[in-house]
């Protein structure tokens, strides 16, 4: 038998396809090799962004002008859309936030939050948003993807893919785009963490948010949250933002208000309207916890169960490159 150079690849590709973890795969992320104008693809675009300088485009957005900067989608402000991220290692889901930067990556808008089951599991997962109607039009807007894994390491994912946004800033929405939240940034060592088997409470998540985790919990730290102007019409409970969903209300000509257990943002969602309310934000101190990049999907720092195992992984890859070279 001769071992041979393109079974060593197929071993070599079989593993890291395993192990992968998610990436925004419609639109297509820069550098990704779903992205029809990418010369220099990123092989390990489903690691995690790992520190804050990076955040939320892997330092990707600076290749806005230039030919793998070009937009893949083009969309219209008001209408509804969605994205797809791609992967097959999901954490267990966790919490995204989709955001917009029409100022190339300088700051971020919140478009969209989901809370829980995001993504919804191994393979290709799809999450509808509508644009604002009063966002500005742009030749080259960011689509930020980010994401905060429910089991495993605490870490954070992302990806961002450029887009043509036409009729913008002819719509009026109750909260205007220029004073929606910016998207959380943890797990990046900047002294904001997620809790581990806990979808993340955005503590801010605008005032478009899917809720599929009623047993989430804020981020712990120091973790920035600002305040989101109120309005619309009639009231209601809903959730608000803190560790598990309460009672909120929105009020229906003035901004409205929110309460949370650790205090802070608090952002009511009602069948009539939305509305927000601000306040002294405290978090709970950061639990005693040691991070590691190389543990594997499933990973539970608490416990010796590993829910992938990485022996009969291996095994099954030697299998395969033997049965290549028979």
């Amino acid at each position: 038998m001769r071992f041979s150079i393109s079974a060593l690849s197929a071993l070599v590709a079989f593993l890291s396809t395993a192990n992968a973890h998610m990436y925004l795969a419609d639109p297509p992320a820069l550098r990704s090799k779903d992205n029809k104008f990418t010369s220099d693809v990123d092989y390990s675009i489903t690691t995690p962004i790992g520190s804050a300088d990076k955040w939320p485009c892997k330092g990707y957005n600076n290749l806005l002008g230039t030919p793998q900067g070009s937009p893949v989608k083009t969309w219209n402000a008001g209408e509804s859309y969605s994205f797809t991220v791609r992967g097959g290692a999901a954490h267990g889901g966790g919490s995204c936030q989709a955001s917009i930067s029409t100022d190339g990556g300088n700051s971020f808008k919140v478009i969209h939050s989901y809370i829980g089951n995001c993504p919804g599991g191994n393979g290709d997962s799809s999450f509808k948003f509508k644009l604002p109607s009063d966002m500005p039009s742009s030749d080259n807007a960011l689509f930020s993807w980010t994401w905060f894994n429910l089991q495993g390491n605490r870490e954070a994912y992302g990806d961002c893919a450029v887009v043509t946004i036409n009729g913008g800033g002819s719509g009026s929405e109750s909260v205007p785009f220029s004073s929606r939240p910016e998207p959380l940034a943890a797990n990046l060592g900047n002294g904001c963490k997620t809790l581990e088997g806990k979808s993340v409470i955005f503590p801010n998540p605008g005032p478009d948010v899917d809720v599929a985790d009623a047993d989430g919990a804020l981020p712990v730290g120091s973790c920035s949250a600002a305040a989101v102007a109120g309005g619309g019409g009639g009231s209601g409970s809903g959730f608000t933002p803190g560790p598990s969903p309460g009672p909120g209300s929105g009020s229906g000509s003035t901004p409205g208000s929110g309460s949370s257990p650790y205090g802070g943002d608090g952002i009511g969602y009602g069948s009539g309207g939305q509305g927000s309310g601000s306040g002294s934000a405290t978090y709970p101190p950061i639990p005693s916890y040691t991070p590691g990049n190389d543990w594997p999907a499933g990973f539970n720092p608490n416990s010796a169960a590993v829910n992938i195992p990485r022996i009969p992984l291996l095994i099954a890859g030697v299998v395969f490159v033997i049965g290549l070279m028979v």
